[in-house]
């Protein structure tokens, strides 16, 4: 879902992973900018939640919608900023 985000934006697709010991560590920094998040929903964005949906469209007729935003873009330089990496940063 969040490389069709960059997709929608038209930037090239950034996913770093971070391992949960970083989560751990850096979580007390960025607590105070988001006071009613928690370690765990950065764990949780470690693992990969995809499923199988045949059971749900089998059994319910479940259809689920294309996830294909499109953005301003505008919205592009005033609100997401490519990250750029350096040699150092890596």
């Amino acid at each position: 879902m969040i490389g069709r985000i960059f997709d929608g934006l038209g930037l090239r697709r950034r996913t770093p992973s971070i391992p949960a010991a970083a989560w751990r560590r850096l979580f007390p920094l960025i607590a105070p900018l988001y006071p009613e998040a928690n370690v765990a929903m950065g764990l949780r964005m470690t693992q990969d939640m995809a499923f199988d949906a045949r059971p749900a469209i089998r059994d319910f007729g479940w259809a689920a919608r294309d996830f294909r935003p499109r953005f301003d873009q505008s919205m592009k330089t005033t609100v997401f900023r490519p990250l750029r990496m350096t040699r150092s940063s890596r």
